[in-house]
């Protein structure tokens, strides 16, 4: 089940959108027509996709979503109104809104963003529990992008006949790349043989 929390202070909005969802029977919805207690949930509790009215009394939608963003980042937010105009959907999406809904809609069209919400989900859980072979039989250990990009680059050329130069300080970890390019080569079966330059 996928968690679902919609606010908006409209009620028959709240029962409307809560109907339209409860139709496919694969989310476990949360609805809340008060934008403060939303706030308290938002920091309490995990939600794989938010509904979100612009305008609200005291808080709009534009203070649930960077709530949202500093709490649950992974959830993806959609911004629904009743009075959008360019400035706020451009806003909306700076602050990282996955989508920008206006009154009135269809069912379909709101399942629509939905589902390409829902697949930008998948997709992330998907690339995060696929394990990579060269920091399984390498033991390279990462979080950087930067450090990514790097084994990106291993994987291209290691297939190819081309000389490599690998190029920094000391204790960075160049020949542990060089015997990962090693491993992955179409000579992986002779021998490695480090040589120290500097002796």
């Amino acid at each position: 089940m996928l968690n679902v929390l919609i606010i908006d202070d409209e009620k028959e909005m709240l029962i409307s959108l809560e109907k339209i969802l409860s139709s496919k029977k694969i989310f476990n919805i949360t609805t809340i027509q008060d934008p403060k207690q939303a706030i308290e949930i938002i920091k309490s509790q995990k939600f794989d996709l938010i509904l979100t009215d612009l305008k609200m009394n005291e808080y709009s939608g534009i203070d649930m979503l960077k709530y949202a963003k500093e709490y649950i980042p992974e959830s993806k937010v959609i911004m629904i109104s009743g009075y959008g105009t360019i400035e706020a959907s451009v806003e909306a999406m700076q602050l990282g809104a996955f989508d920008f809904i206006e009154k009135p809609f269809t069912s379909k069209k709101l399942f629509e963003c939905i589902d390409k919400a829902l697949q930008a989900v998948e997709e992330k859980e998907s690339h995060d529990n696929v394990s990579d072979p060269i920091i399984e039989t390498e033991g390279i250990i990462y979080k950087s992008s930067e450090m990514k990009d790097v084994l990106n680059v291993v994987r291209k050329i290691a297939p190819q006949m081309m000389n490599v130069l690998i190029v920094g300080e000391s204790g960075t970890g160049k020949e542990l790349i060089a015997r990962v390019i090693h491993k992955l080569s179409n000579r992986h079966d002779q021998p490695f043989v480090p040589v120290n330059c500097g002796a």
